[in-house]
């Protein structure tokens, strides 16, 4: 690449899509439990319930790489997917109260893209590029239609970000043309040519995918999403997602003293920390995280998370907020926006 990162960098978890109605790894399995394939399989019911402890993440690896019956594990991919189907049903229902101007608990969408979000892309002209990296495959972002071309996602069709107006924010199925294969092999190692040969970027923000996405098919019809444990080999299967980890992450966070700033991610991910623990030892990463949690209660939760020690010793602040109180639905400024962005112009 030969053209310059941005000095902030962005890593957002389900905690930033909550904040506009997405569902946390407890709601969705709220979510799953309540699907139809639950109700016409009480076998699945009964584990669900005998397993209550966990994540569903946790649980969906054990069963769909586990001693199951062919059955159960149909039943229980098809809740997960059910349950990803009502998280996008849930981001519109926002943009539908954003549009109608509903008074309610959600940020102020417009001040949260102007004051927080715009701190990370590359800005107008020039030769930086900002990166927006997320773990979450809800499509909170495609959604988010107001005109602008603000972001891409490397490697997939530019349209990929720009949902027509027929769709954006509509709680219905998404249609034919939303469903995006994503390259294969060959076409990866071509994208991934042109993109380190680029002199500059064709846009000023990239959004990068690291788990896949809702509406991604793999090549082998597939969906292209990252569920469950043994993340890193899942993404190894894949070659974009591949490509995402290990010539875009790696390498943007490997850039001397960025600063990575991380909303709503549990530190739960070993192949997400360990590149984040070693930019931090070699590259000197600064780290910079956003969570409702209070200070005490996150940094004892991030001390028992893989490389839980180095993140911790590189820690430079946590804001104890969540982003719906930051930009409130109101617009009005607020203390806890004013010490963020303080710190984003350091």
């Amino acid at each position: 690449m030969n053209f310059e990162i941005h000095k902030y960098i962005l890593l957002a978890g389900a905690g930033f899509t909550s904040n506009c109605d997405g569902f946390l790894a407890k709601e969705m399995r709220d979510q799953i439990f309540n699907s139809e394939a639950v109700e016409n399989f009480p076998p699945l019911r009964q584990l669900l319930i005998d397993e209550s402890e966990g994540d569903y993440e946790s649980l969906y690896q054990r069963v769909v790489y586990g001693d199951y019956s062919a059955q159960l594990k149909e039943a229980l991919t098809k809740a997960v997917m059910s349950a990803y189907g009502e998280l996008d049903k849930a981001i519109c229902y926002f943009y539908s109260a954003q549009r109608s101007g509903a008074v309610s608990s959600y940020p102020h969408i417009h001040n949260l893209k102007r004051y927080f979000l715009s701190h990370f892309d590359g800005g107008a002209g020039g030769n930086v590029v900002g990166y927006f990296f997320t773990l979450n495959q809800d499509l909170f972002i495609e959604r988010w239609d107001d005109g602008e071309q603000f972001w891409i996602s490397p490697g997939m069709p530019k349209q990929s970000l720009r949902f027509s107006h027929d769709v954006h924010g509509r709680a219905a199925s998404l249609p034919p043309e939303y469903r995006l294969t994503v390259p294969d092999a060959e076409a990866v190692q071509k994208i991934s040519s042109a993109y380190s040969q680029r002199i500059s970027s064709p846009s000023r923000f990239y959004y990068v995918k690291l788990h896949g996405s809702l509406n991604w098919w793999s090549s082998g019809e597939k969906q292209a999403m990252v569920i469950g444990g043994n993340k890193a080999g899942q993404i190894a299967r894949e070659p974009l997602l591949q490509w995402y980890t290990e010539e875009i992450f790696k390498k943007v966070l490997s850039c001397p003293n960025r600063h990575l700033w991380v909303v709503g991610y549990s530190f739960r991910d070993e192949h997400i920390n360990n590149v984040i623990a070693e930019s931090i030892t070699n590259h000197a990463l600064n780290l910079y995280t956003i969570s409702p949690s209070d200070t005490t209660t996150f940094t004892a939760e991030l001390a028992k998370s893989p490389y839980g020690e180095i993140l911790l010793a590189r820690l430079c602040k946590h804001f104890p907020y969540a982003l719906k109180d930051v930009y409130p639905a109101d617009g009005r400024d607020t203390l806890a926006a004013q010490q963020i962005h303080k710190a984003l112009q350091q």
